[in-house]
C-alpha cells in the first residue's frame, strides 16, 4: 500500500438489516461522525510497529467503545468500524464482538472477524464456505464466528470473483426476500462477479476489476457510461473502492492508479469529442463541464498527480491544469490519443 491524501466520495451507507452481507467496501469518513478519542487511538495503535502491542491496544480501544460504553455510543461505532473494515483485521477480536452482540441481542453485530476472515481466507476455503451457504442457505466459517449467511455468500462471491460460483448465485438470489433483493440487483453482482473473476482475495479483486475497466476499448466505455445505469453504479464503486483512503494510516490501494489512467483517458476523449477549441480565456476558467459525462464531472477530483503514478506528457498537462481547472489548454497533447481511440472505432 502506498501513503495519499486524497479525498474519494462516499459509496453507500452500511444496511443495517440482520443478516445482511458487505454491501460496499469503500470508506466513508463523511458518512458517520465518530468520537474523535477513537480514531486518534485507532491512528495511534496503527503506528505500533509491534504486531502485539498493536493488537492489543486495538483491543482496549474495541472494548472502551463497544462493551463499556452506552448502547447509542456503541452503535455508532460499530456502524463506523463497519464501514471501514476493509482497513483492520477484526478476527483477533471476535469475542468483543460477540459480548457486543449480547449486548444488542442479535448476533449480526458480531459479524465483522467473520468479514475480515473471509476477505484474506485461502481461495478454495472461501470457495467452499460459499458455496454450501449459497446451497443451503448457511455454512459454518470459524468456531468463533457465526455462521455466513446466504447473503453473506452472494456478495463474497461476487466481490470476490468466484466465477465458478455464478450459477449458484443466479439460484440463490432468486431465492433471497424481495426486501433483500431490492438492496441489490442481480446485474449488478454479475457484473462485479465478472469484473474480478480469478482473483485470489478480495484485494485482488479489486485491483482486477480497475485494470479490466481501465483496459476497456475508451468509446466502448464512454458508451456503457452514458447507456447503462448497472454500468456507471459498478464504476462509481469499484472508483471508491481503491480509492478509499484508510483513516487509520493514511494508506491507498495501489491499484487506485488504474481508475486514474481510465479518468484520464475518458477526459481526453470527453474533451476531444466536445469539439471545443481552446482559447487564451482557458487558462483563467473552469472547462464547461456539461459537455462532458456526467461521471467526469462527478470524479473531477481524480488526475494523475493526485494519483501516484508514472504520467504521460498529457497526463502531466491534465494534472497542472487542473489546480485552476483550465483543462481545455491540454487539448493538444490529449487529442492524438483521443483521435486515435475514435479512429480505431
Amino acid at each position: 500500500m502506498t501513503r495519499m491524501n486524497v479525498i474519494v466520495p462516499v459509496c453507500i451507507a452500511v444496511s443495517l438489516i440482520v443478516g445482511a452481507g458487505p454491501l460496499c467496501e469503500a470508506s466513508s469518513p463523511s458518512v458517520l461522525a465518530p468520537p474523535q478519542e477513537l480514531v486518534d487511538g485507532l491512528r495511534q495503535a496503527f503506528s505500533l510497529e509491534d504486531d502485539t502491542e498493536r493488537e492489543a491496544a486495538i483491543r482496549e480501544l474495541l472494548d472502551t467503545h463497544l462493551v463499556l460504553s452506552d448502547l447509542g455510543h456503541a452503535k455508532t461505532v460499530w456502524m463506523y468500524l463497519r464501514q471501514h473494515r476493509q482497513w483492520i483485521d477484526f478476527s483477533p477480536y471476535s469475542d468483543t464482538f460477540w459480548r457486543l452482540a449480547e449486548r444488542f441481542q442479535t448476533s449480526s453485530y458480531a459479524n465483522l472477524p467473520m468479514y475480515s476472515y473471509l476477505r484474506t481466507a485461502p481461495r478454495d476455503e472461501r470457495l467452499a464456505i460459499y458455496r454450501k451457504a449459497l446451497r443451503t442457505g448457511s455454512a459454518e466459517v470459524a468456531p468463533w464466528s457465526p455462521e455466513c449467511t446466504v447473503f453473506d455468500a452472494i456478495h463474497g462471491a461476487a466481490y470476490d470473483g468466484l466465477i465458478e460460483l455464478e450459477d449458484d448465485i443466479r439460484a440463490a438470489y432468486q431465492g433471497i426476500r424481495p426486501a433483500l433483493q431490492k438492496l441489490v440487483s442481480f446485474d449488478d453482482l454479475l457484473l462485479d462477479l465478472h469484473l474480478r473473476a480469478g482473483a485470489e482475495n478480495r484485494q485482488d479483486a479489486a485491483r482486477l476489476a480497475a485494470e479490466r475497466l481501465r483496459d476497456m476499448d475508451p468509446l466502448e466505455f464512454r458508451r456503457s457510461m452514458e447507456e447503462s445505469p448497472v454500468f456507471d453504479r459498478v464504476v462509481q464503486e469499484t472508483l471508491d473502492e481503491v480509492c478509499a483512503v484508510s483513516p487509520f494510516d493514511d494508506t491507498q490501494s495501489p491499484a487506485c492508479s488504474a481508475m486514474a489512467d481510465l479518468y484520464v483517458t475518458q477526459l481526453a476523449l470527453g474533451l476531444s469529442l466536445s469539439k471545443r477549441t481552446p482559447s487564451q480565456g482557458d487558462a483563467r476558467r473552469s472547462p464547461d463541464w456539461s459537455t462532458l459525462p456526467e461521471w467526469l464531472n462527478r470524479n473531477r477530483y481524480v488526475h494523475a498527480g493526485k494519483m501516484g503514478f508514472q504520467a504521460t506528457a498529457a497526463e502531466r498537462c491534465v494534472d497542472q491544469a487542473t489546480e485552476s481547472w483550465d483543462l481545455e489548454k491540454c487539448l493538444p497533447e490529449m487529442q492524438e490519443d483521443a483521435q486515435a481511440s475514435a479512429d480505431a472505432q
